[in-house]
């Protein structure tokens, strides 16, 4: 985020910087407008000004869904981690995240999917719900998108699967949402304690 260099100030479409207290009342609903129209959305030749949802979309044994950017605090390269006994199989470990054990989930194998991907498990994504922060595995990131409302589906009654029970949205093209809170909260984070 840009700081202007005057807080108290506001700058014009032609680079000068205004005091508030000095100029009108129409001069502000000018500049402000003519900032509006700078930083709206273009959708062909209409103007979309709606709300947007941000999401990282990522692969996962050689299949893309998307994780909302509101639960990510970081993505980094998969380092060093420690396995622990007693724990689902999709629990890969535990590893050190600024100076903080977190647990680490392989989000394929919790997902049933598979190994289908000669890059598995390249990339942690720290997600945080709440006080929370986990890390979730994934094979590669494929970038970020701004989806508008119109462009989310609840995802579909008949879906069945591991996989259904976890995911949120369905984008218009088909891109799987995953719902990041139902996964922190689920059953099979249980830890066993007899599995030793």
């Amino acid at each position: 985020m840009k700081i202007q260099d005057n807080p108290g100030s506001i700058k014009g479409s032609d680079g000068a910087y205004d005091n508030f207290r000095e100029i009108t009342e129409a001069k502000k609903n000018k500049i402000i407008a003519e900032r509006t129209r700078k930083t709206a959305r273009k959708l062909g030749n209409e103007t979309y000004s709606g709300k947007f949802t941000g999401i990282l979309v990522l692969e996962l044994s050689s299949e893309l869904y998307a994780i909302e950017s509101a639960f990510i605090k970081e993505v980094l390269p998969l380092k060093e981690y420690t396995p622990v006994p007693g724990v689902p199989p999709f629990i890969k470990g535990i590893f050190n995240y600024r100076g903080k054990l977190l647990t680490l989930i392989d989000t394929s194998s919790l997902f049933k999917l598979g190994a289908k991907s000669a890059q598995k498990g390249k990339y942690n994504i720290i997600i945080t719900t709440g006080n929370v922060l986990t890390g979730f595995m994934a094979d590669s990131i494929k970038g970020v998108r701004n989806l508008r409302e119109d462009e989310i589906r609840e995802k579909p009654a008949v879906m069945s699967g591991t996989l259904s029970q976890y995911l949120k949205w369905i984008t218009k093209d088909q891109l799987p949402i995953l719902d990041v809170e139902k996964i922190m909260k689920s059953s099979e984070f249980l830890v066993d304690e007899t599995n030793e």
